[in-house]
């Protein structure tokens, strides 16, 4: 429900909701690499935060043809989104990947 609310881009439906989140999910781990189960364990909101953050930068890449997204009318200027899901999520993990801290 809240990746529903998230993505601003109109409608989705549930199964496309868990696609975006597995494959979000499949990103932070990755990222995370040998640290992952640790942090989930340590700090399962922050991870959960993560992986809403990289779904709703999939779904924006999907909906946003060349890249470019419009929110509000349609005279509005377009914004380019991001082409990396995790530019967000990377400032968050690096803090404990780094530091070696949970």
């Amino acid at each position: 429900a809240r990746l529903a609310s998230g993505t601003g881009q109109g409608s989705i439906s549930d199964d496309e909701l868990g696609l975006l989140y597995d494959q979000a999910d499949a990103l932070v781990q990755q990222y995370a690499g040998a640290r992952a189960a640790e942090l989930l364990a340590a700090q399962p909101a922050m991870m959960t935060r993560c992986t809403l953050d990289a779904a709703d930068r999939l779904h924006a890449l999907e909906v946003s043809p060349n890249g470019a997204a419009v929110y509000g009318d349609l005279e509005a200027t377009p914004q380019r989104v991001a082409r990396d899901p995790l530019i967000a999520v990377y400032p968050i993990l690096d803090r404990f990947l780094e530091a070696g801290i949970s």
